[in-house]
């Protein structure tokens, strides 16, 4: 019987939402191609394509921390440097309701901002494509 489980290529332990530039391959399901043809040495992406190019594109403004380098796509797959940076989120410190005005404010002393990691990026790439390609 064929072992259909994928290879985990991510390493053990490793915070992928460290500010780096991460290298990703996203192929399409069966290796279908997809995205377009190579017709004399030059990828023509079809509407599918197309649609690729523009989802990456538009990533950043999904998450303000996020550069997309240019992405490569190919007829069942695409290759693209995502890269992660720090954003400084200016949180200001309010009070509860129920303190007065002379009282401290407290409640986001220790507020840590969710950090967007790679696979936050990968995913919200997933679901747009899925919900415009069907």
């Amino acid at each position: 019987m064929k072992n259909n489980r994928r290879k985990n290529l991510r390493l053990p332990h490793y915070d992928y939402s460290q500010p780096s530039a991460y290298f990703i391959t996203i192929v399409t399901y069966k290796r279908m191609c997809l995205f377009g043809s190579i017709i004399d040495g030059k990828m023509i992406l079809d509407d599918a394509g197309k649609m690729i190019d523009r989802i990456c594109q538009e990533l950043p403004q999904f998450f303000p921390n996020v550069i997309m380098e240019p992405c490569v796509i190919m007829p069942n797959h695409f290759h693209a440097i995502v890269s992660l940076h720090m954003v400084n989120v200016g949180a200001t410190l309010r009070g509860c309701p129920r303190q007065t005005q002379r009282s401290a404010p407290t409640a986001l002393i220790n507020y840590q901002p969710h950090r967007i990691s790679l696979s936050d990026v990968v995913g919200r790439f997933n679901s747009l494509t899925t919900r415009r390609f069907a």
